[in-house]
């Protein structure tokens, strides 16, 4: 069957572009995307919105983007429920390192991490003073914290940035020779962290910090720091006696080995999930929650009894075994739990969640617990002798409202942020039951002056028959029946505004910058109640090891490229490619592999499944995972299939001009003999592609972790991207680049990619 596509709008867009050009507002531009302002989202996986106790104020955290101090501004709000807030309102409180707002039972004080002096401590804020008190502090910034209901008790998280540390070395050593260690999961990708707890003495005082020290559940070793990815999953239960964390390991308790999924999970190149709770008054150590993998900071009932998370399936439970039957592994499967701590008894609430770290939004005194089932709906559960069932359920009053929006609620009602792919976030209220929702709070007001290009959704057909669903960004000027270059974002949509990704702050993704300036902007979205494997249903046959994932991605986008031009709406020989982390190995592997010629690619931060990470990185997880993608080591009987489908190896195969940028994690590159692994993980690509006469740029952001924070690097990708494919899809170069030397570059490289017999002539 013939690739195919279906628009349901686009005669009107034509019209739509016309009013839009009436009102004389100007086209949006990169520094207007990367000064959005969203709600906080940050490491911690933290509500930035919390109802009060008594659900008469919600406090919110606001991150506005800072081009001139390449800092982002964390404002504290709060106001009271029903009320609507005028834009001029003065934040309870400003900072770069403001997070993670907690409201203590009182109903008048707020628990917060912000900077004092040097460092980043735990302070509460009295929301009618505004006075702050310091509660916990350390030589080294606090970067997590759980705190009981009362404020008596804390437990917070201290580590080490991720980065490459310099290891002292003695004269001894050096004289004589030193050996090499093999990399540990633990030191090589993951920072380390420490937690401290505390509490507040009968006189008022804080007693000094206690470090956790526990015996590991994996190796009876003694352990005080932890390797985590993004947080701890830090969780104080109320009655402040309880500590729940999670942290990551690179070996599975032995009674887990045998579990597929665990397999899944080790040969993915993860870790497993270790989630302890620690008795604070005893120091016993428990090992609880089976599931190898949890997506949800943990919530405690209120009577400190019982808790509840969003995981993987309990090892060897009748739900893993419906999982596996099912197909839903690691990734896709997500059931939200309790665990009673006392009898250690375990019962599933819901598999029904609208997002896969979908934490409950309440648990009430009369044991109900509400939590968001789908974009829509609200469900709440109550407990009985038997489990968990659903009572009552709740209509939200938006049409599509965003998947990831931030709800908070205290059981009666709702606040939340709304936004779609052309509104930027607001904020809303509504209470439980009701079919009207109020818009309180406009975070964006300044891009009422901006003209905004608008997308429409497709649906276009694969070989077999697949059917998939995608957005199109449109030019605000289209002119029905002109071919317009496309440029094809491999890393699905998720929802919410898009001016460039969103607030993931992932690089490189630019829609509103490139539609604005006449390039289409295509990307993937999921229809409701799609699951992985429906993907992996339709894997190609035939390819080694796990290679069939990126094939598939091949196809579909040389699925959609077809139909598009099968409509005459895009030119085919002025298609671009861009990808990010995961998707950027799809990208370069399209590049490879593919039936598309792509006239410009990006690949951003990716892994490459490369020989080079192989070597060079050589930990338990990169081993494991990179045989298992290839169907063995880039040695012996497998050797041919690296040869056959691995980066450096087809080289050759590529023609189209590449952008790569690579993030730094902080790490300099100041010794050209001793570049960072992450960089030079990438050299052969550069190199490789340059002795072809292929076009290559690659660009090094040492301050940036994987998904960039600061604002001036979140810019400079952007409108790199915008200036890159403009240049190859276009032929334009823009008056007054900052590189004023980059269209000298990438003119020369074009003459040169022409004349070697690769690239398209003029």
């Amino acid at each position: 069957m013939k690739s195919r596509i279906r628009f349901f709008v686009l005669a009107s867009l034509a019209s739509a572009g016309m009013f839009l050009h009436a009102e004389a507002k100007r086209p949006v531009s990169p520094a207007d995307c990367i000064t959005v302002r969203y709600l906080l989202g940050d490491r911690s996986y933290r509500n930035p919105v919390q109802v009060s106790p008594s659900g008469g104020e919600v406090a919110y955290l606001v991150r506005t983007p800072n081009l001139e101090t390449n800092h982002n501004d964390v404002s504290l709000y709060v106001k009271q429920v029903g009320s609507r807030s005028p834009e001029s309102r003065k934040p309870l409180l400003v900072g770069s390192t403001v997070s993670q707002v907690h409201w203590l039972n009182d109903d008048r004080h707020l628990a917060v991490l912000m900077k004092d002096g040097e460092t980043v401590v735990v302070a509460t804020i009295d929301v009618q003073t505004g006075v702050h008190e310091v509660i916990a502090r350390n030589r080294s910034d606090i970067v997590e914290y759980s705190i009981d209901g009362s404020g008596q008790h804390l437990a917070f998280g201290v580590d080490k940035p991720f980065a490459e540390v310099s290891t002292p070395v003695s004269e001894s050593d050096a004289a004589h020779g030193y050996r090499i260690p093999f990399q540990t999961p633990s030191t090589a990708f993951s920072p380390d962290g420490t937690i401290y707890s505390s509490e507040r003495a009968d006189g008022g005082r804080w007693s000094t910090p206690k470090l956790l020290k526990i015996s590991s559940p994996v190796n009876s070793k003694s352990m005080t720091s932890f390797p985590y990815y993004d947080n701890l999953h830090l969780s104080m239960s109320p009655d402040g006696t309880q500590l729940l964390f999670t942290y990551q390991s690179g070996t599975a308790p032995e009674r887990w080995s045998r579990s597929p999924v665990v397999q899944d999970i080790l040969n993915s190149g993860s870790q497993v999930s270790i989630t302890i709770l620690q008795d604070l008054r005893s120091g016993q150590t428990r090992l609880l929650v089976k599931s190898p993998y949890v997506y949800s900071l943990p919530l405690w009932g209120p009577d400190s009894s019982s808790f509840a998370y969003v995981g993987l399936s309990p090892v060897g439970s009748e739900w893993e075994a419906a999982d596996i039957a099912d197909h839903r592994r690691f990734g896709s499967a997500a059931h939200m739990f309790s665990i009673n701590i006392r009898s250690e008894e375990v019962h599933e609430i819901t598999t029904r969640l609208a997002t896969i770290g979908a934490q409950p939004l309440s648990w009430d005194s009369a044991g109900h617990i509400l939590v968001r089932t789908d974009k829509q709906t609200i469900t709440e559960f109550e407990q009985n002798r038997n489990g968990w069932r659903s009572s009552r359920s709740f209509e939200v009053p938006f049409k599509n409202l965003f998947s990831f929006a931030r709800l908070a609620s205290n059981g009666r009602v709702v606040v939340g942020d709304y936004q779609d792919i052309t509104t930027p976030p607001e904020l809303f209220e509504f209470k439980l039951g009701d079919s009207v929702v109020a818009m309180t709070t406009k975070l964006n007001p300044q891009l009422d002056a901006v003209r905004l290009a608008p997308s429409e959704a497709i649906h276009w057909t694969m070989q077999d028959g697949y059917q998939l669903t995608g957005v199109l960004f449109t030019p605000p000027d289209y002119v029905r029946g002109a071919k317009y270059p496309l440029v094809i974002q491999t890393k699905p949509y998720e929802g919410g505004f898009a001016c460039d990704y969103g607030e993931a702050d992932y690089p490189s993704f630019c829609p509103q910058p490139l539609a604005s300036a006449g390039v289409m902007y295509l990307a993937r979205t999921y229809p409701a109640n799609w699951k992985q494997a429906d993907d992996v249903v339709h894997y190609p046959k035939g390819y080694p090891g796990q290679l069939s994932e990126a094939a598939f991605q091949t196809q579909m986008w040389d699925a959609a490229v077809e139909a598009l031009a099968a409509r005459n709406l895009i030119d085919p020989k002025k298609v671009g490619i861009i990808g990010f982390s995961r998707s950027g190995w799809y990208t370069e592997f399209a590049l490879a592999h593919g039936k598309t010629q792509f006239a410009a690619a990006t690949a951003a931060d990716n892994v490459q499944y490369s020989p080079n990470e192989y070597w060079l990185l050589h930990s338990d997880a990169i081993l494991r995972g990179w045989d298992s993608m290839y169907g063995g080591p880039p040695v012996g009987g497998s050797l041919n299939n690296w040869i056959q489908y691995s980066l450096p190896f087809t080289l050759d195969r590529i023609h189209t001009p590449l952008l790569v940028e690579v993030m730094g994690y902080g790490v300099a590159y100041t010794n050209q003999l001793a570049p960072p692994s992450l960089l030079a993980n990438h050299f052969d690509l550069l190199t490789g592609l340059n002795r072809l006469r292929t076009p290559v740029e690659l660009y090094y952001y040492p301050n940036e972790k994987h998904q960039p924070e600061h604002p001036l690097a979140r810019l400079a990708s952007v409108q790199r991207n915008v200036d890159w494919y403009r240049f190859w899809l276009q032929n334009y170069e823009r008056p007054h680049a900052e590189d004023r030397y980059q269209y000298d570059r990438w003119v020369h490289s074009r003459k040169q990619h022409q004349n070697s017999g690769a690239g398209p002539s003029d």
